[in-house]
């Protein structure tokens, strides 16, 4: 009897260090993403899209979910994600002399993002930093008028296939199964090199920007 109540104290013990060091989950929720750029206006009376003003508009709503996992070191751990993110990124154009109007267009990208966090943990609070490789899938264009369709979408095609950031955050653990994160991601590197617009190139600093908020399930 003592045997098997050793055996089984071992166990346990065994089973709560592996718990301790690894875990995994799933994770989803919403992210808050703009597309910076300097604003460009063109300037060309020879020009069919003189005078428009192509801008970058406010914050657009998207959301994510995926999968993670994470091994923990005393205070310190590593977590290795794999998550599929919608995002959306509002461009305003301007016309001056009404020929297209005013018109949003909305850019909605398809994305597979792999951060890879570390992070330091005090109690159930935690801290963490790291990058994150873009990967994007598809991509389209809403919202915008018939007329402005096709200039605001050089924007889209212009954007690369992969990119790089970096992401920060803080995070709460409750109970060791659910798990909340507050993150911002930044790029790192260009969301795109330039866009073409009225047959006249604009060269552009394109980067992505993202504020992330996610609950998750640890197993």
């Amino acid at each position: 009897m003592r045997k098997i109540v050793l055996l089984l104290a071992i166990v346990l013990m065994v089973s709560s260090a592996k718990a301790d060091v690894f875990s995994w989950g799933i994770k989803g929720g919403i992210n808050s993403s703009k597309l910076k750029f300097s604003d460009i206006t063109i300037n060309d009376p020879n020009n069919t899209a003189n005078g428009l003003t192509f801008k970058p508009s406010s914050y657009e709503v998207g959301f994510h979910f995926g999968a993670f996992a994470r091994v923990k070191i005393a205070m310190l751990y590593f977590q290795p994600e794999l998550i599929y993110t919608n995002l959306s990124a509002g461009i305003d154009v301007k016309d001056p002399i009404n020929t297209i109007g005013s018109s949003k267009g909305k850019l909605q990208y398809h994305n597979i993002d792999v951060p890879l966090m570390l992070g330091w943990k005090i109690g159930p609070g935690r801290f963490n930093l790291g990058p994150v490789m873009t990967f994007n899938v598809s991509k389209n264009l809403k919202e915008a008028t018939a007329q402005a369709k096709e200039t605001i979408d050089t924007f889209s095609k212009s954007s690369k296939a992969i990119n790089f950031g970096g992401q920060v955050g803080v995070g709460l653990d409750i109970l060791k199964t659910v798990t909340l994160d507050l993150k911002y991601e930044f790029g790192l590197s260009k969301f795109g090199d330039g866009v073409t617009i009225g047959g006249k190139q604009f060269a552009t600093d394109q980067r992505q920007s993202q504020i992330i908020a996610s609950l998750g399930i640890m197993f």
